[in-house]
């Protein structure tokens, strides 16, 4: 039996109180002004603290960025697991369409919760390093089950015959980028809205990747149509 963890302090709770807090008032100024806007004398400001006692609580900006989005990262795989898990108990045989599910589902998730789109999209995609090694890695740990629960749906495809691949982990790395890469390009929909409409441009990738991946263009189809249906 193990043993029972020791209760938290009352110096402890009011520690990640105030860190729940910092955290929030980063959150609305990225919400507010994008990720620019979050800096640790923007959050001193808008708390009404002094800016060292911002420090008491985040050494750098680097290590408060980290874990706002460690937070972004860990919220958004909750929801998606929480999805899947409901999805997959009527419809485990069909993989193709959980992954069509899946991309829609972070249209969504960009077309509801855009800064928090914008701070995965940040630590994923950015050709900048904006932090520093350990902070990436901690960031990249929060994305890593994300990344094996689509590795499962990839191997139950393959098992499945509904795509004939050999490297899975490819597969779902191709993917997952393949559907950032395009959700990140919302923003220039509006300069071209035929060109770039979002939502066509998605189902074409994914549609151009399952086919050259072996599945019937039929198969794919039907999957972004059960996705839509499950999602309204």
């Amino acid at each position: 039996m193990s043993a029972a963890a020791a209760p938290v302090g009352r110096r402890e709770r009011n520690r990640q109180t105030k860190i729940k807090t910092i955290l929030d008032t980063a959150m609305s100024l990225v919400v507010e002004g994008g990720i620019e806007a979050m800096t640790i004398h923007a959050i001193a400001r808008k708390l009404d603290w002094a800016v060292g006692a911002m420090y008491r609580y985040f050494p750098s900006k680097d290590a408060l960025l980290a874990e706002l989005q460690c937070r972004v990262i860990a919220e958004y795989r909750v929801d998606m697991m929480a999805l899947l898990d409901k999805y997959e108990r009527s419809h485990s045989d069909k993989p193709l369409w959980t992954l069509a599910l899946t991309a829609r589902h972070y249209a969504y998730y960009l077309h509801t919760r855009e800064a928090h789109f914008r701070l995965i999209s940040l630590a994923l995609t950015d050709s900048k390093q904006y932090l520093p090694d350990a902070e990436g890695l901690k960031v990249m740990a929060e994305v890593h089950p994300i990344l094996q629960r689509l590795t499962n749906v990839f191997e139950r495809a393959q098992q499945q015959k509904a795509i004939t691949v050999s490297d899975i982990a490819s597969c779902t790395l191709v993917y997952w980028t393949a559907v950032q890469g395009v959700l990140s390009m919302k923003k220039l929909e509006r300069f071209a809205p035929d060109q770039l409409n979002n939502e066509r441009l998605l189902r074409h990738t994914l549609d151009t990747l399952f086919t050259g991946w072996g599945a019937s263009h039929q198969n794919v189809e039907q999957a972004f149509l059960k996705a839509e249906e499950w999602l309204k």
